[in-house]
Parts: C-alpha cells; structure tokens; sequence
C-alpha cells in the first residue's frame, strides 16, 4: 500500500517563501510534506489569515480542487524549505479505488484532520496572550519556524501586537 503510493509520487521542494498554490488556482493533487513546514492562508477582505500549518508527516492539499473540482480558496506556501511528495489526482484515485486498505487509512486520516479541527478551536481560545501561549505550549516547533508576520495572522492578532505581546511575556 504505502509503496504503491511512494511508488506513484514525486518528489518536490520549494524554497522559504514559495508557493504551491495560490487562491483561485486549480491543483488537484495530493502532497505530503516530508520535510520542512507549510501554511495555508487566504485573504479575508485586505488582511491575510493563515488557517493551518503542516510539517513533515502531514498531508496538505486543496480540498476544493481534490473533491469538488473547484479553484482553491486558499494559497498553500513554504514557510521554510520543504521537501514534498505529490501524487497525482489520478494516481491517487486509483490507488484508493483499487485497495481497500488505502481507502480505510485515508478516511482515518480525514477523520484525524476533522478531529485537529476541532482541538484547534477549543485549544486557541482566550485573549490573544493565551492563543499565543497555547501555541507557544502545543506547537513550539512551528513559533520557532515561521515569521512573526504568519504566527500573527494565524492569531487573529497584528505584527506589532505580537511583538508587543512578546516582549510583555519576556519581563515576566
């Protein structure tokens, strides 16, 4: 199963700051970050939310492509180099369609995707100090690779807030 999927992939890497995707793309394939970490994000009027971060293990793609055929509502970048696998629309379809163990193991992953929704919005709640201090406690990894600028939009907070934020947490 997994071999079929190695085996159906290709490998890609983007640089910090590059981009998969952008809004109103049409990309329906399916990637897996093997290395390095990416975000998703579009704008809302004339400020940018990033809604979602992936680092190596995960799987990121447009679901708007993938199931419905639709342009991407969102721009899928590198936050630092990264290292992906894609596969495919096609290959991947066939690979769900022809064994059923793929086909389970991905709905397993949709159904973890779903569930990281949902820890997501009960876990960054609160002020913006306690959104930041449980990102800082639940996604290190992420705060220490990404710009002050993209930690911020993904907060609902501005630059200059989180700056301030920070150098508040620092005299404590």
């Amino acid at each position: 199963m997994i071999r079929s999927l190695i085996d159906a992939g290709r490998l890609l890497t983007l640089k910090k700051g590059e981009t998969l995707m952008y809004e109103g793309d049409y990309n329906p394939h399916y990637y897996i970050i093997l290395s390095g970490v990416m975000r998703k994000w579009h704008w809302d009027m004339d400020v940018e939310v990033t809604s979602a971060f992936g680092e190596a293990g995960t799987q990121i793609l447009s679901y708007s492509c993938y199931y419905a055929a639709q342009p991407s509502t969102e721009t899928i970048e590198a936050c630092t180099n990264c290292r992906l696998m894609m596969v495919d629309k096609e290959d991947f379809d066939n690979l769900l369609n022809s064994s059923y163990a793929f086909a389970l193991f991905n709905f397993q992953m949709a159904a973890c995707d779903l569930y990281f929704q949902e820890k997501k919005r009960a876990t960054y709640v609160g002020n913006a100090k306690e959104r930041y201090m449980a990102l800082l406690k639940n996604r290190k990894e992420i705060v220490k690779a990404v710009s002050q600028k993209v930690l911020a939009s993904y907060l609902g907070i501005t630059p200059q807030y989180l700056s301030s934020l920070r150098r508040e947490m620092a005299r404590e």
